[in-house]
């Protein structure tokens, strides 16, 4: 199934190009084949919570598991539009209930549970090991449905791992011992976990190209950082954006440099605080909050100034 939703995926993106570029025909006729793929994706590998595998044509299922097997593409699909919110978020529980239940360290499973006569032994390689793509790819998912505090707990888990192996992210792990297993490349899985950063966590999204346009969606909420500052962008391109952020008890700021001309500011709140007041460059500003599944945010739409904008919330 990983392969259907990874096509809607790019057929949307190709709808988004050709729309930007102006011919409208192409752009919806990308969009209603992407409809198409969906529609026959849900109809026939959609269990309720996740995508199974696999849909046997030719003969039987593989086992009596097959209805039950979460494999990495599952942690994908939460980021490709694929599923509405309601259903990202079966799936993201599905690997929450797992941990618990799954006997690994972790849940990030290439797939799960492993087939017993494959041609990779169970818990090896594409069959039942841990891998941090996965990781990248279901933290990132978190932050987005409300679940950001769990999408932190997966980075701070994968950090510990690095520092455990001397600053090292590897391929796979063995799912009881934690031995790091080769047979792939390394920055599969770290360039997971530093998209999850970039774009979940410090929730820096560009929305058009060299960041015309951005969102900008900061969790850094559910962290123990009080105060920080992240700097990403594009190095090729000379651009950048630039967050600086504090966290008292009466509000919370955030300054942002970026070459945007507009900012669709998505903030998160802290567990337990109302939102009274946003001034934005220094003037009060009318904004939005809104509840993603009992998280609070902030939504603002600003243009900003000098390639600032300085977001202040007081409670």
């Amino acid at each position: 199934h990983g392969d259907n939703t990874g096509v809607y995926q790019a057929m949307n993106q190709l709808a988004f190009v050709n729309r930007r570029f102006g011919d409208e025909a192409k752009a919806r006729a990308w969009e209603a084949r992407a409809a198409e793929l969906k529609a026959n994706v849900m109809r026939h590998l959609y269990n309720g919570r996740f995508f199974v595998h696999q849909l046997p044509l030719n003969g039987p299922p593989v086992d009596e598991h097959e209805a039950e097997r979460l494999t990495l593409s599952d942690a994908y699909a939460l980021n490709r539009g694929i599923w509405s919110p309601e259903e990202n978020r079966r799936c993201i529980e599905e690997y929450r209930r797992r941990r618990q239940s799954g006997g690994a360290f972790a849940e990030w499973y290439t797939i799960d549970p492993p087939i017993a006569n494959a041609c990779h032994k169970l818990g090896e390689y594409v069959n039942g090991a841990i891998s941090p793509f996965t990781a990248g790819e279901l933290a990132k998912g978190a932050f987005e449905n409300g679940y950001e505090a769990y999408g932190y707990d997966i980075l701070v888990r994968i950090r510990e791992l690095v520092a455990r192996d001397g600053g090292k992210l590897y391929f796979l792990y063995d799912p009881k011992t934690q031995k790091p297993q080769g047979r792939g490349p390394s920055a599969w899985g770290a360039a997971a976990i530093l998209s999850a950063i970039d774009q979940g966590l410090a929730g820096i999204q560009d929305t058009d190209r060299l960041y015309r346009t951005m969102r900008f969606a900061p969790r850094w909420a559910v962290t123990e950082h009080t105060e920080g500052r992240y700097l990403t962008g594009y190095e090729i391109s000379k651009r950048k954006v630039d967050v600086r952020w504090t966290f008292k008890e009466n509000g919370f700021r955030y300054r942002l440099e970026c070459p945007s001309e507009r900012v669709d500011a998505h903030l998160l709140v802290p567990a337990g605080r109302t939102p009274r007041v946003l001034q934005v460059n220094g003037r009060e500003t009318a904004f939005a909050l809104s509840d993603v599944f009992g998280s609070k945010y902030v939504d603002v739409t600003v243009a900003p100034e000098r390639g600032v904008a300085d977001f202040e919330v007081l409670y």
